[in-house]
């Protein structure tokens, strides 16, 4: 994505017909929106019902649902007076923001890709399946709630 954005700032900059900076601009633009709606577009939506514990996972979907909403606001209104000020050098800092936000991602984030929520809860140190200091076999968890189902049946 910030290599897309980085096209876009490119495209501003360049010495071509105005036909050919809009075109350019407007296909990275789509293509920068497309990916994002694919890769981090659902993170506040996704990633906090996974992690919360269910005691709270209303109160923190709501919390991050109102932050996505929060931030958005900002940036809408410190858009236009910024891309003003510094025109297309704007994408320059939205790309650093996504690739400060891929380290955060690669190196501090939790992959819940294909764990019961036990094992997330687990991972992000819910007592609730602890035993006396020892984690409880989430596996075997899983297994008691899966038997019976249709995928047990495979």
């Amino acid at each position: 994505m910030a290599v897309l954005l980085g096209v876009v700032c490119a495209f501003t900059e360049a010495n071509l017909a105005i036909h050919t900076k809009a075109s350019g601009q407007y296909a990275f633009v789509m293509l920068y929106n497309i990916v994002y709606g694919f890769t981090w577009g659902p993170m506040p939506w996704l990633l906090p019902a996974e992690i919360f514990p269910l005691r709270g996972r209303s109160k923190g979907m709501a919390l991050a649902t109102t932050s996505n909403w929060i931030f958005n606001f900002i940036i809408g209104m410190v858009s236009p007076d910024a891309f003003a000020a510094i025109h297309g050098y704007f994408y320059l800092i939205i790309a650093g923001f996504c690739l400060f936000s891929a380290g955060l991602a690669h190196f501090y984030y939790v992959e819940t890709a294909g764990c019961t929520l036990e094992e997330i809860a687990t991972a992000f140190g819910d007592r609730a399946f602890m035993d006396e200091g020892t984690v409880v076999e989430v596996k075997e968890i899983a297994e008691v709630e899966n038997k019976g189902s249709h995928e047990s049946l495979a």
